[in-house]
């Protein structure tokens, strides 16, 4: 008897993101599209998705509410790298996996990003007004005075994908990067010269101000009254990554008064018609489209797809809320976030092979492990990833580490030595070797996540839980 295919309902379909893709997975599952009209109403969703093993959308918002309602789902792949409209925690107590899609659109957003600021510098806008008023050749140099890029300072706040695009693309202006982020890239830094500097810093010497960071508790309102009143009088802010990462009263208040001369923003908190920035004349405002490119379209459904096939092979990845429904245990379990479980098992075993048998030098087992694995790492970050292994097995053989300080339910590592993190991925990396070295110590199952208030400059921190 042939086995029924898995159900994957998509929201959110239109002409636009047809592709030979989802033609590869109606092979595989049974797969149903409706367009954004379905996902108005949460009854109208429930409905068509309470069924589905698998639901993935487009646009929309998933409460918790509804969540509760679908009994069958075991995963929601959101398309798109911010995953704010979902709520995830209610999603992982329901032993639903959250997958988002990230950097599928970083490119697009970041060639965006100068978009609106090359139109606000050469006062596009005014150029258009004009245009519809009268059409001339001889105008106002005042009134449509433009300004260059080349030598001006602009600040990047965040240097995740998004924030990695924009400073390329800014330092082929020739413009002074300067950079705030939660991880410093230090491949930026050699690469472009780059310099991450404080927050207060950033805002005091930049021209334009661009921000690159993802809405959460931390950073709602993360420019507010207070760091307005310390940036550069006529700065210029961009935001492409979520409208209320600013607080609009305080950005109103710092355009009106000058502080800010202008803003380009693909994003607002306020989404009415009513929202003064969309009838000011120093503020360009676009719909939230910075990221709608056909290649970035493209990106999207591969990752759609990927997300799915690798929740039914067992090998989940982008799962933003840590669980995972096993289709072979058919239970919920904990993703342990690595780089892939294949990989990290590789990686480990031949480091650790490496060390004990004396045949090969770890950092030599590290040389052959960057080459085979490039691919499954962000552009100059294996050579760090490599390197913190080999420190952190040098640590496990000698002793720092044992079976015996390991408690039965949860314990707390503390690594000091040589262990500082540079490269975006790498803390993921290292808790997914962490992890697998604990199995093959232990022959337990650990989750294992760094602790936030590390400091990463001086030791790192990582909780390690039994997996029950």
């Amino acid at each position: 008897m042939e086995k029924e295919k898995k159900k994957v309902v998509i929201f959110g379909v239109d002409d636009m993101l047809t592709d030979d893709l989802f033609d590869y997975l109606r092979q595989l599952y049974h797969v149903t599209t409706y367009g954004a009209e379905a996902i108005a109403s949460e009854d109208s969703f429930v409905q068509k998705a309470k069924m589905a093993d698998v639901v993935c959308f487009f646009s929309g918002r998933i409460s918790g509410q509804v969540l509760k309602q679908l009994d069958k789902t075991k995963l929601i792949v959101v398309c798109s790298t911010g995953y704010d409209y979902v709520d995830v925690e209610t999603a992982a107590e329901c032993g639903i996996a959250v997958c988002n899609s990230p950097s599928f659109s970083s490119r697009s957003v970041a060639e965006f990003q100068f978009m609106l600021l090359l139109a606000l510098y050469r006062k596009l806008p005014s150029v258009i007004k004009e245009n519809e008023s009268h059409f001339e050749f001889s105008f106002s140099f005042n009134a449509l005075m433009g300004q260059e890029l080349f030598s001006k300072t602009i600040g990047i706040i965040g240097t995740g994908n998004n924030g990695t695009h924009a400073c390329r693309i800014a330092r082929g202006f020739g413009m002074e990067i300067l950079a705030y982020s939660r991880t410093v890239n230090s491949q930026l830094v050699a690469d472009l010269g780059i310099k991450y500097v404080s927050l207060d810093e950033l805002l005091k010497r930049s021209d334009i101000i661009s921000i690159n960071i993802p809405l959460n508790d931390s950073t709602k309102h993360f420019l507010d009254h207070e760091h307005f009143s310390k940036m550069k009088n006529g700065v210029i802010i961009i935001n492409t990554a979520r409208g209320s990462v600013i607080n609009e009263p305080a950005l109103i208040e710092a355009l009106k008064s000058g502080k800010v001369a202008s803003a380009g923003l693909d994003v607002l908190e306020n989404n009415t018609k009513d929202n003064p920035l969309l009838k000011m004349e120093n503020v360009l405002v676009t719909p939230h489209m910075a990221w709608v490119t056909r290649e970035a379209l493209k990106r999207m459904v591969e990752l759609m797809v990927e997300n799915i096939l690798g929740y039914f092979m067992g090998e989940a990845q982008n799962v933003v809320n840590k669980v995972y429904f096993n289709p072979i245990s058919e239970k919920v379990e904990w993703v342990r976030p690595t780089l892939g479980n294949k990989v990290s098992i590789e990686v480990c075993q031949s480091l650790m092979d490496a060390l004990y048998s004396g045949n090969q030098k770890p950092s030599e087992a590290g040389k052959i492990l960057i080459t085979k694995y490039k691919k499954n790492f962000s552009g100059g970050s294996v050579e760090e990833a490599v390197y913190q292994v080999t420190q952190f097995i040098k640590h496990t053989s000698l002793g720092l580490i044992s079976p015996g300080k390991i408690h039965d339910k949860e314990c707390r590592l503390t690594l000091k030595e040589g262990l500082i993190g540079h490269q975006q991925g790498n803390n993921t990396f290292l808790c997914g070797i962490i992890s697998e070295i604990f199995k093959i110590v232990t022959g337990n199952i650990y989750f294992v996540t760094e602790n936030e208030c590390s400091d990463n400059k001086a030791n790192r921190t990582f909780n390690i839980i039994l997996s029950e």
